[in-house]
């Protein structure tokens, strides 16, 4: 949480290299599995599985899915984008909310910077703040957002 406060392009960061590692799982899955989404390549990618089997128990990563999968061990999981957004604490219409507020900040300081208004520090920093942070929605739009249990 430290770095929220003291470097948010650490965490933007961190978000777009969560959904390119995503995109790749997806593209890896999708011709072959096509319920396959961008919602089930991010569930993977945090140990949203879980498998019971002999030699391996407990939270499968994207690497132990592959091999798993390949080795015939376990089966592709036929669970619908709604099951898996059905555990995520976050709703599309707050994400569309929390875009709104943040267009209509920066509508707000664009139209200050054209009539030749002066903007505060604390504007220009909140608009700094904002921008990394629409950045990370947009990033994590298909992310189920804190999940407790996996599947």
């Amino acid at each position: 949480m430290y770095w929220v406060f003291m470097a948010p392009e650490l965490i933007t960061a961190w978000a777009n290299r969560q959904h390119w590692g995503a995109k790749r799982i997806y593209r890896e899955y999708k011709p072959y599995y096509k319920h396959w989404t961008m919602v089930h390549a991010h569930f993977l990618q945090m140990g949203g599985f879980h498998v019971s089997i002999n030699d391996h128990k407990g939270v499968v990563d994207p690497v132990a899915f592959r091999a798993l999968l390949s080795q015939g061990k376990i089966q592709f999981p036929m669970m619908s984008k709604e099951e898996i957004q059905d555990k995520s604490k976050s709703s599309a219409f707050a994400k569309h909310l929390l875009g709104l507020q943040a267009i209509w900040f920066n509508l707000q300081c664009f139209a200050r910077f054209d009539d030749g208004l002066p903007l505060t520090l604390l504007e220009v920093t909140t608009l700094a703040l904002v921008m990394a942070n629409v950045t990370t929605i947009g990033t994590w739009w298909h992310k189920p957002y804190d999940v407790q249990k996996p599947i």
